[in-house]
């Protein structure tokens, strides 16, 4: 289904917001006509943005995040359906088109459900109001004396009951409610249910359309190259002799890569491996030993004071641990590689891609196209006529995100590809590009410094912080205990490698040396790493209750088999607080893990097994880049290239 734009005027002439811009309710008049197309206006009820209703009770919510594997397909459908009393069983869904009337579709820092759950629930409360009077009024009874259940109104009295599609027409008439009643919580029947995800079955049936599964008539394939060593670029490319190829029908200089263009990706791929290209510019004495040697210079300088609190109090009986910890680059590895579908028609660029950021890549693309490069300008403007339609960005599902998908280099890559040739193209980078030109976790170093006064109680706390960024490393430089004195401070080092958005962002690094440093100082102190924790947390209640409860569920203190052991972290980031305790073993020096145990408080949980799911994932993530998998820099380029040499966590190692 595609929703039909309204335009700026009548958008802010029709639209009530609320407080975080999201559209709550438009004019029925207007929606009306965003009926699909072929079927009659009689047939289709749009109450607001978010759902649609049709005559044979079937509805269809429009989600705006982006849909990677997390769920947001099925829990974001949820909150709809539950406010609306919906037959869940009748439920679909279908993407929202980049729309600024859906507020940001930005999927990140784990916001979905958060920056959704009142619009949403008030998009489907909305729609069962305007059922309800419809009902009433057909009746001509009083609104209080019916009620909603499973996609109907039923009037108890005279056992009266119309479905939602048969309530179309009469629903349409009603006037939209300013402050539409809410459920309370014990009131959910849906909220809280581990309900199938909608998106199962075509999924595991294969008729789940990622990007990648694009298709266009005439349909043309690009396979890229780029410069091996990180901020270098095409000096020269000696393409007539792959022009000469079979298929091979376009070669096309990015300026920091190169991409063919071909009637098979495997015809492209082939071609840009075999081109003679002549690159300059880059360090090619970079490499993560660098890195780390410098990192590790800076730790021993003071750096810059971030933030500190409480007072720091000398005292020659205070004894001072200090521990370094430093923490890889990682890649992100998305199962599907980075890739994106372009057709440029006379007054449009249209864009099919699996992003994280539709607002933010179409954007880039409208910036990109009137600026243009070099010889592009003047082909530009003469294709494209800048207007609010002039590019229309789909988004499709993502095999895989975890924030990668936020930057958007392959979508403006797949533009320019396509205006310079003329063709409908499809870029695919392959594995290994995907890999050694990713926007990657940054290396940081970090030094803490801790002094304990002679019961082992903590009396100061300093957190010294080396990265390329303050957002991405720091992730606030969190920490949940009571401390009497706290100091973070910061070095700001760049080097040419990219870096981006990864899982958690900060948490990452800072969840594992904070962690770490508690279980030293706890170590020293000759107190049990649960219970230094507990008298550190006795301000924090909630995260005190999952401490707790991770320790009842590990058993915490039990005797454990000989060679195997114990540790744990306790964690607070985006809203939720996470509590693991992990069972190691050693065998023959060979590091192993058994068994781990996972508490969560999240707030209300919207599907239980997906929340399940995502922690599951999220545990084989981490072991896999704490056991496993790093990025290492030798030349100024990527030494890992695919599955082989950047491994993950398999099968037979998952706890």
């Amino acid at each position: 289904m595609m929703l039909q734009t309204i335009g700026r005027r009548e958008f802010f002439r029709t639209v009530l917001l609320t407080g975080s811009g999201l559209v709550l309710a438009v004019q029925t008049a207007a929606c009306s006509k965003q009926a699909d197309k072929g079927q009659p206006e009689s047939e289709v009820f749009q109450p607001n943005i978010w759902l649609t209703v049709k005559a044979d009770n079937s509805i269809t919510i429009t989600i705006s995040k982006s849909e990677m594997g997390q769920g947001v397909y099925t829990s974001l459908a949820m909150l709809v359906a539950e406010e609306l009393d919906a037959d869940w069983h009748k439920v679909g869904i279908v993407q929202a088109e980049t729309m600024e009337s859906y507020g940001s579709l930005a999927t990140a820092g784990s916001a979905s459900i958060r920056d959704s759950w009142l619009p949403l629930r008030e998009a489907g409360a909305t729609a069962r109001w305007l059922f309800l009077h419809a009902a009433a009024a057909t009746w001509q009874v009083d609104v209080a004396d019916c009620k909603t259940e499973n996609g109907k109104v039923k009037h108890a009295a005279s056992n009266r009951t119309l479905t939602y599609g048969e309530l179309i027409d009469a629903a349409k008439h009603i006037p939209l409610p300013t402050t539409p009643p809410l459920k309370s919580p014990q009131d959910f029947s849906l909220i809280g249910q581990s309900v199938a995800r909608l998106d199962n079955l075509d999924k595991v049936t294969g008729r789940a359309r990622y990007g990648i599964d694009q298709r266009l008539p005439g349909l043309k394939y690009a396979a890229i190259r780029h410069a091996p060593v990180f901020g270098a670029s095409v000096a020269s490319v000696e393409s007539a002799a792959v022009l000469t190829r079979p298929g091979i029908l376009a070669v096309v200089n990015l300026v920091s890569a190169v991409a063919v263009v071909a009637d098979s990706w495997w015809q492209a791929q082939q071609a840009v491996t075999a081109l003679a290209i002549s690159w300059q510019g880059g360090d090619a004495t970079l490499s993560d030993a660098k890195i780390q040697q410098d990192y590790l210079s800076l730790l021993q300088q003071p750096g810059t004071v971030e933030s500190e609190t409480g007072e720091y109090l000398a005292s020659k009986n205070h004894q001072r641990v200090t521990a370094n910890y430093s923490a890889s680059l990682q890649a992100h590895a998305t199962m599907e590689p980075m890739n994106c579908t372009v057709r440029i028609t006379e007054g449009v660029c249209e864009i099919w891609a699996p992003t994280q950021h539709p607002q933010y890549a179409r954007d880039q693309v409208k910036a990109k196209l009137v600026s243009g490069i070099g010889k592009l300008i003047d082909k530009t403007r003469a294709v494209i006529g800048m207007t609010d339609d002039s590019v229309r960005l789909h988004t499709t599902l993502i095999g895989g995100g975890f924030g990668r998908r936020l930057e958007q280099d392959y979508v403006l890559q797949a533009v320019e590809i396509a205006l310079q040739t003329g063709l409908p193209i499809q870029l695919i980078w392959s594995r290994e590009e995907d890999i050694q030109h990713d926007f990657y976790r940054p290396y940081t170093s970090h030094q803490l410094q801790a002094e304990l006064d002679q019961h082992g109680a903590i009396t100061s706390w300093t957190h010294r912080i080396v990265g390329p960024s303050h957002g991405r490393s720091t992730g606030g430089a969190y920490v949940p205990y009571k401390l009497p004195h706290y100091r973070l401070e910061y070095h700001v080092k760049k080097y040419a490698v990219p870096i981006g958005s990864w899982r958690s962002v900060g948490s990452s690094h800072n969840a594992f040396v904070t962690e770490s440093f508690i279980d030293e100082l706890a170590h020293q102190a000759g107190v049990d790493a649960l219970q230094y924790r507990r008298k550190l947390l006795q301000h924090a209640p909630r995260i005190l209750a999952v401490l707790d409860q991770a320790a009842i569920l590990a058993q915490w203190g039990k005797k454990l088999p000989s060679g195997h052991g114990m540790g744990m972290a306790v964690h607070s980031a985006f809203g939720s607080i996470v509590c693991q305790i992990a069972e190691v073993s050693i065998q023959a020096k060979k590091t192993r893990v058994e068994r781990v145990f996972c508490v969560v408080d999240c707030g209300m949980v919207v599907n239980p097994a997906i929340v399940t799911a995502q922690l599951e994932g999220g545990i084989a993530f981490g072991l896999s880049a704490a056991l496993h998998s790093h990025i290492t820099i030798q030349q100024g380029r990527v030494q890992q290239s695919n599955f082989h040499d950047f491994t993950l966590l398999t099968l037979r190692d998952m706890p």
